[in-house]
């Protein structure tokens, strides 16, 4: 029986743990934004010489709008949004990766949230880790299109006794191309 990942939480929690981690120090979160401001301004308008553009003191001299923009007028083209891929289109793609799809020699996680969608994911909230949702179709039909068992069992994230690189350890180069054999 399938246990339900618990608690999940959404991808973008996962990331800002992450970024968290990386940016542990208070006075670098202080001072990020404003450091990185400067350095733009200087990308975009040259060195110093040009400190004259770096004055924006005359932007608030006026309470006119900088520009004159009638947005009734402003039509926007409407694209129809892609239709969502088969699981089998999706399962084709998953067990076909390309070289760059492998980090230190076995399947990289974020690559198959890339190709799948971060729809098909949850971050569970015990680990951090990407496993496929309940509901993913990826999780309820794609045994049967033809993903393998070791790869589908690393996607859905069902034994939590066991980490992410245990698991992907075997998820290697070698073994999509025995696959497809």
């Amino acid at each position: 029986m399938l246990r339900d990942p618990v608690p999940a939480v959404a991808p973008t929690e996962c990331l800002r743990r992450t970024f968290d981690v990386a940016m542990a120090e208070p006075h670098r979160k202080l001072y990020f934004n404003k450091e990185s401001a400067k350095v733009n301004a200087s990308l975009a308008t040259g060195p110093a010489r040009n400190a004259a553009a770096l004055n924006i003191s005359h932007a608030f001299s006026s309470p006119n709008p900088v520009v004159s923009i009638d947005f009734s007028q402003l039509h926007i083209p409407r694209l129809a949004p892609r239709p969502k891929p088969s699981t089998a289109t999706l399962v084709h793609r998953l067990v076909n990766p390309p070289p760059h799809a492998f980090t230190h020699g076995s399947l990289a996680l974020s690559w198959v949230v890339g190709v799948a969608g971060p729809a098909h994911f949850a971050c569970r909230w015990s680990d951090g880790r990407f496993v496929l949702t309940r509901d993913s179709a990826l999780r309820k039909e794609g045994r049967k299109a033809g993903l393998p068992g070791v790869y589908w069992e690393w996607l859905c994230g069902d034994d939590e006794e066991l980490s992410s690189a245990e698991l992907g350890v075997c998820l290697t180069r070698e073994f999509f191309e025995g696959e497809r054999r």
